[in-house]
């Protein structure tokens, strides 16, 4: 895949799915924005008080930073411009990553439906989760087990699952339903 950068809502999702480091290495690492930095603070998780309740878990980028899978890039000039303008309709995340992909030619990764829509009027080339972790599930041969897994972590601590007109939407709710883990 080429340069990709990825806005608040899927990096919590890959985050989510419990296997971000794994997502991330298998799409090539992608670009995050300050804006995106600061929005993607946190996921739901276990209460290991309380089984089968969920609280708020704060969400550690420095990893992926360290090992190149994620890279801050700064909006220059002309890209904090249309930052700006992109900011009238969306998030900061949104509309920085929005800007970075218009100016720089770069798909961007989201599943937020007005930056999508923005996006494509736009001719940037947007990538789902959906279609990331199938990426990732084809790259690393995962079984349906860990498939599973990983799409049900994300729906339970992103809570994402993908819009029916996703491209990937119906492999992802096969392999969701299918091989039941307990």
């Amino acid at each position: 895949m080429s340069d990709k950068i990825v806005d608040s809502c899927t990096l919590i999702n890959l985050y989510g799915s419990a296997r971000p480091l794994d997502i991330l290495g298998a799409c090539g690492g992608m670009h995050v924005t300050p804006q995106v930095r600061k929005e993607s603070l946190g996921i739901r998780a276990d209460d290991p008080e309380n089984p089968g309740e969920l609280l708020s878990a704060s969400i550690d980028l420095n990893a992926a930073i360290e090992k190149g899978l994620l890279t801050t890039c700064e909006l220059s000039a002309r890209e904090f411009e249309l930052m700006v303008a992109y900011a009238r309709e969306l998030d900061d995340g949104e509309a920085s990553s929005l800007a970075i992909a218009q100016v720089r030619g770069w798909r961007l990764a989201s599943d937020d439906k007005k930056a999508r829509r923005i996006a494509k009027e736009d001719g940037i080339i947007v990538i789902s989760t959906a279609e990331l972790v199938h990426h990732w599930s084809l790259q690393a041969r995962l079984s349906d087990t860990e498939i599973a897994a990983a799409l049900r972590a994300i729906a339970r601590y992103a809570r994402f699952t993908p819009p029916a007109d996703d491209s990937c939407a119906e492999w992802w709710r096969g392999h969701e339903e299918s091989d039941q883990i307990p």
